[in-house]
């Protein structure tokens, strides 16, 4: 819109013209479009110019951008460390203070050097971010996506994993000491886990990241834990320490062997009173392996070691790749207290929850519980069970079966139990009035009738053909206003669509699309012909579904019309040829009464269908907590009057 106002305070004024596009986008200038808003004044954000550096992207300083990237997050780290304002600082000092900060050359050190003569002008854009993202934490995520969107980096793990893996890696931490804790990231591949633990620690005990590698994932890793304000220390781990392991195999590519052996080669720098989160692709840590050696090595290495909780997590926790599944192990020392054959591991499959917070909870008090030894197999899990790991070896199976999660028997509440059933039951007892015996059946006297294609009935404007329209099924939501008939909506005989659009959405998106008047008859002949009739109108066929609107005059009757559709054969499926009986004006306006009384009838019988099929249900599930019985001379006498009825109506049909 400001692009097509070219004139702003009496003056001409046009937007400034993009300084490149790239992949179909243009890219502008910033600092152009910070003097724009200047000059003609629009905008109602008095803070732009602060505000539009942590929505640009990185200046050109000279350098490639990867070099940039990597020490623009080293000088904010050092920025983190020191708090010191680094365009104040002379290019020595900041690379005295970086190899004071970091004196063997582990963090940051390097990524400041190779900055060359042009430290002072990243130093200084450090500064104007931090000041525009409020903190160094702020600017430290913005860079964060900068790097993320120019590495392509895969496996990025979506909120909610990274909710429980926080969750999981700060409660553990708190379970393993009072006062501090150490947390370990083997290979660098964890630090967005870690950083959500100690978001959620909040300073509630003293904790040590210690981050091992030295590849620049690795680096990057400790910088943006420095930013996130978290104390780094050297990669020695004590064997008395209070510590755990965070292991994030999420994509780490090479074959199941690899990564197994990778994981393996982690728990092995812990005791077994150090215990290790492990995420990665529930293919390979919950589902069964096609790869002998990789289920060999997972069945020796793991299930007889140290494994003792196995979780499989619904899709939509990888950001890049929402289909995949992921799993969560957590590992300890090998059981070696306990007999071979009575060693177990707790085992749940989410996959059919949300990972709302209460699951998340449930998931992690369970997964603390499996460490605590023998007591655990006492315990009443609440999202896993507790399995034996031989029953599981001999399977051959997968490690977690497909909802491997504990019986859930509600709550007994029997009196609300027997008020719910018998206010059911006493609703079925309550007869319905039939329409049907209001129907009559007489020889039709002077009364003609006639057959035609439907195509000629449309030509003589009999009937009118108005084709659905071309609106995405995917846009369809349940509480649309404007309800909309599809294809699948008419083969089931629904009288009402399941869903429908907003009405504003409607007429912008879909302006061509023709409303329903009551009485109209929807229909479709793909899969197979099918018709419904709408009673009420004000909705839309969406193709190929259409609408055939019967004239007053035409002696057809949209509830027959209906009727005879629906009974074509698969095969019929040219709507042209279906042949349409029509008669006199009156004739079809009874016709269609007693075929809508009908159909009420039909719809009450499947509420009433419904209603038993609930009632059974109850019934069911209330074994134990409802006694129920039947009246053995009611039942009598109910059986001796249908028989009464069934040979009445049968001695009227012979005679």
């Amino acid at each position: 819109m400001w692009r097509k106002r070219r004139r702003a305070r009496d003056e001409l004024a046009p937007f400034p013209d993009p300084v490149a596009t790239i992949d179909g986008v243009e890219r502008f200038a910033s600092c152009e479009i910070v003097s724009w808003l200047e000059r003609t004044g629009r905008g109602v954000n008095p803070e732009f110019r602060d505000d539009a550096l942590a929505h640009s992207d990185l200046p050109d300083f000279g350098l490639d951008l990867d070099t940039s990237l990597r020490g623009a997050s080293a000088l904010l780290a050092l920025k983190a460390c020191t708090g010191r304002q680094l365009r104040a600082t002379t290019p020595d000092d900041i690379l005295d203070l970086a190899d004071a900060q970091d004196p063997d050359n582990q963090t940051l050190y390097a990524e400041i050097e190779a900055l060359g003569s042009s430290v002072s002008d990243v130093a200084g854009f450090v500064d104007l971010l931090t000041d525009a993202a409020y903190d160094v934490v702020g600017a430290g995520r913005r860079i964060d996506r900068m790097w993320r969107a120019r590495s392509g980096r895969t496996g990025e793990l979506a909120d909610q994993a990274l909710d429980l893996g926080g969750t999981l890696i700060a409660d553990f931490a708190l379970d393993r000491a009072t006062d501090s804790v150490l947390i370990a990231d083997p290979d660098g591949l964890a630090q967005p886990l870690v950083a959500r633990a100690l978001a959620r620690l909040d300073e509630r005990i003293g904790i040590t990241v210690t981050v091992g590698g030295s590849a620049d994932q690795a680096r990057w890793s400790r910088r943006r834990l420095l930013i996130e304000r978290a104390d780094i220390a050297s990669g020695v781990l004590g064997p008395d320490l209070p510590a755990l392991g965070v292991v994030n195999v999420v994509a780490c590519g090479g074959s199941a062997v690899d990564t197994l052996t990778r994981i393996d080669d982690a728990h092995l720098e812990f005791t077994s009173t150090q215990p290790v989160i492990v995420i990665g692709p529930a293919a390979l840590l919950c589902d069964p392996l096609v790869d002998a050696e990789a289920r060999r090595l997972r069945d020796d290495t793991f299930v007889r070691g140290g494994l003792r909780c196995a979780i499989r997590l619904p899709a939509g926790l990888r950001s890049d790749n929402p289909r995949t599944r992921l799993g969560v192990w957590v590992l300890t020392g090998p059981q070696t207290r306990v007999p071979v054959g009575e060693r177990w591991f707790a085992a749940g499959d989410v996959t059919d929850r949300e990972l709302s917070k209460d699951i998340i909870e449930a998931i992690v008090t369970d997964a603390l519980a499996s460490v605590s030894g023998q007591l655990a197999r006492t315990r009443a899990f609440a999202a896993l069970r507790v399995m034996r790991a031989a029953d599981v070896l001999a399977e051959g199976a997968g490690l977690v079966p497909i909802a491997a999660v504990p019986h859930q028997r509600r709550v007994a509440d029997p009196a609300a139990d027997i008020i719910r059933m018998r206010a059911e039951h006493a609703a079925l007892l309550i007869p319905r009035p039939s329409m049907i015996g209001a129907i009559r059946i007489d020889p039709a006297t002077g009364e003609t009738a006639e057959t035609l294609p439907l195509e000629r009935l449309v030509d003589q404007g009999d009937v009118r053909l108005i084709r659905g329209a071309r609106i995405a099924i995917d846009r369809l939501r349940e509480e649309g206003i404007v309800r909309v008939f599809t294809a699948s909506d008419v083969a089931m005989r629904r009288p009402e669509p399941a869903r429908g659009l907003g009405a504003l959405e409607l007429a912008t998106d879909y302006p061509h699309a023709q409303r329903t008047e009551p009485g109209d008859v929807v229909f479709t002949n793909s899969p197979s012909p099918a018709a419904v009739v709408d009673r009420d109108g004000g909705s839309v066929a969406c193709s190929p579904a259409r609408i055939l609107r019967v004239h007053p005059n035409s002696g057809l009757a949209p509830h027959a019309l209906a009727a005879q559709i629906s009974s074509l054969r698969a095969a019929d499926n040219n709507w042209r040829g279906w042949l349409v009986t029509r008669s006199s004006r009156e004739a079809a306006a009874r016709l269609d009464d007693v075929l809508q009384a009908l159909e009420d009838d039909r719809a009450a019988a499947a509420d009433r269908a419904a209603r038993i099929e609930g009632l059974i249900s109850q019934f069911a599930a209330a074994q134990g907590l409802v006694a129920t019985s039947l009246d053995a001379s009611l039942l009598s006498e109910m059986r001796n009057i249908t028989q009464s009825v069934t040979m009445c109506n049968a001695e009227r049909g012979l005679s």
